[in-house]
């Protein structure tokens, strides 16, 4: 694994200072007037008569990591979040607190002690080419240590988190280019499957469509095999779950994944975008499972949180770092694919 990393810290787009009174507030937040992004309004409930400050929500925090901008967005900000696996946690039960990669290592150890898990979300970048690998590596080793000490720490990863995931515990070569985008596919059980820890409390009707309903959208470019697993000993350290072909590329591929020691879990496709994206070109379901689906497995992720120790000092100290400081940005009406995303100088 890489070496701990130190960024300088700067304050993100759209951060509002909650060092002033905390009173129930009616903030604007708008974007800079480059971006040409529709302004929002964030209503801040922390009046000391609503939430009592010595009594700390016991609603699990989970950090999202952010991850590196793509080209068109550059002028936005350094990293970024989509919105969508914001709305998916939250309606889980979740809190939700933003981990830009413009913070120094000082500031993300820190917050390591204070959240409850790490997802980690799908991004645009090239995997071994991005900053938030090396961010990355810093939580594994973090979340590693802390669960082999019995202090529980889950890790989410969705496309290029799920490729994190993998080069984390490997070299380089376990990844291969295969660019299956835009399609909906079907999540094959394997031989491992029925001992599994992610899909233990789905319904049984569930179980039945996700393996003959294609249900799983994916979006990415690199892939791994069961070969490749083989090939850097991944077979040893991850439980592959359920297998996804692509009839346009002829290619067979690893779709689900769980650490076989560490609650430490990655997917290849993208539950949330059946619920939360809108855009026309995006071969999505919206049928009754895959919908129950994107909420099973958030609602599966909130309950590993909850079992993690870690906590915020005080109420303060949560909204200081709560997502609910920053403005997710209307990029559908610029023509991305995805409706909102969180931007992060």
């Amino acid at each position: 694994m890489l070496e701990e990393n130190d960024v300088s810290a700067k304050r993100p787009v759209g951060q509002q200072d909650l060092s002033a009174e905390r009173s129930l507030g009616h903030k604007t937040c708008r974007s800079n007037d480059h971006m040409h992004l529709q302004g929002c309004t964030v209503f801040l409930m922390i009046n000391l008569g609503i939430v009592r400050m010595n009594q700390v929500p016991e609603k699990p925090a989970i950090g999202i990591l952010a991850v590196d901008i793509g080209s068109k967005e550059a002028s936005f900000g350094n990293s970024t979040i989509t919105a969508s696996y914001v709305y998916m946690l939250l309606s889980a039960g979740a809190r939700v607190v933003p981990l830009p990669l413009s913070l120094n290592i000082t500031a993300h150890k820190k917050l390591f002690g204070q959240i409850n898990g790490l997802f980690v979300p799908g991004g645009f970048v090239t995997p071994l080419k991005s900053k938030v690998l090396r961010v990355f590596y810093n939580y594994v080793r973090w979340a590693v240590a802390a669960n082999q000490q019995g202090d529980y720490f889950p890790i989410w990863g969705t496309c290029l988190g799920f490729e994190l995931l993998l080069l984390s515990f490997s070299n380089r070569t376990v990844l291969e280019k295969c660019n299956v985008q835009n399609e909906l596919l079907i999540l094959t059980p394997t031989k491992y499957f029925m001992f599994n820890r992610m899909f233990r409390g789905a319904s049984s009707h569930l179980l039945e469509a996700m393996h003959r309903e294609p249900l799983a959208p994916n979006f990415h470019q690199w892939c791994a095999t069961e070969e490749t697993f083989r090939l850097n000993g991944l077979d040893n350290v991850f439980s592959t779950l359920t297998l996804s072909h692509s009839d346009k590329k002829k290619f067979t591929f690893i779709s689900t994944i769980e650490h076989k020691r560490f609650p430490f879990y990655g997917i290849a496709w993208h539950p949330e975008k059946n619920v939360y994206e809108q855009h026309s070109s995006l071969n999505l379901s919206l049928s009754n499972a895959a919908i129950e689906m994107a909420h099973y497995l958030a609602r599966f992720f909130v309950k590993e949180a909850q079992r993690s120790k870690h906590s915020f000092s005080s109420p303060s100290q949560y909204y200081q770092n709560s997502i609910f400081n920053y403005c997710p940005q209307f990029t559908g009406q610029l023509g991305y694919k995805y409706e909102q995303a969180y931007f992060f100088q």
